[in-house]
């Protein structure tokens, strides 16, 4: 994990040094849903019913016109729960992990060249991206049972940073030269069945994931 922070460090550190240049640099501001991906989720895309605020601040530099390198820092709280009923009663589980992530991702945009180059605006432009990144977490369990499985997964020795590859795309409207609206869709694996904070009592054959969904504002830094 020590390599890893470093070489992201590193990459993150280069972006800087790149000689800054007019319209490379645009600065962001995400706006929108969390949800998650794990043993106390039926569906396989999460639960619309578990959707958590999600913000962060963003910075893009532009290597070339249609391609792109992006800096988040994302925070959110995944929410996920599961009850159920007997002659004796409703057991009920729930899990909460705040989570601060921070990645670096690669994107391309399809016709950045039109804003980039030509400085045509009112266009709608697709894109769609990948990355690597930490997620920093510390996932939480309620419940009104008792269970030797879920004193386990309490009790387990895991770490609570997770190495993550964000990876989706949006569809991006320039209402000016300067300022953009974003739509964007992603998810991360998480390498991991403990995002949650549960497996040996749920599914541990099976990886946590989450998502994020929301609107986006960028502006240009650099005249």
């Amino acid at each position: 994990m020590k390599n890893f922070t470093l070489t992201l460090l590193f990459g993150i550190s280069a972006v800087f040094l790149l000689p800054a240049q007019s319209n490379l640099f645009e600065g962001g501001l995400f706006l929108g849903g969390s949800t998650i991906g794990g043993d106390l989720v039926r569906s396989d895309f999460g639960s619309v019913n578990q959707i958590s605020l999600a913000y962060g601040l963003m910075l893009r530099y532009y290597v070339d016109p249609n391609v792109a390198i992006r800096l988040n820092a994302l925070q959110t709280k995944l929410r996920s729960q599961s009850q159920q009923f007997d002659n004796f009663g409703s057991y009920t589980l729930r899990s909460e992990t705040p989570v601060t992530e921070i990645t670096i991702d690669g994107e391309y945009d399809f016709l950045g060249h039109r804003r980039n180059w030509l400085t045509k605006t009112g266009g709608i432009s697709g894109y769609v991206f990948l990355g690597i990144g930490i997620a920093l977490t510390d996932p939480m369990l309620f419940y009104n049972y008792e269970s030797e499985k879920l004193a386990a997964d309490e009790n387990a020795d895991v770490s609570d940073t997770r190495v993550v590859m964000p990876f989706g795309g949006g569809m991006r409207w320039s209402f000016s030269d300067r300022g953009s609206l974003v739509l964007e869709l992603s998810i991360r694996p998480a390498f991991s069945d403990y995002l949650d904070g549960i497996s040996i009592a749920g599914n541990p054959g099976r990886n946590d994931w989450y998502g994020f969904g929301g609107f986006q504002f960028w502006y240009k830094l650099v005249d």
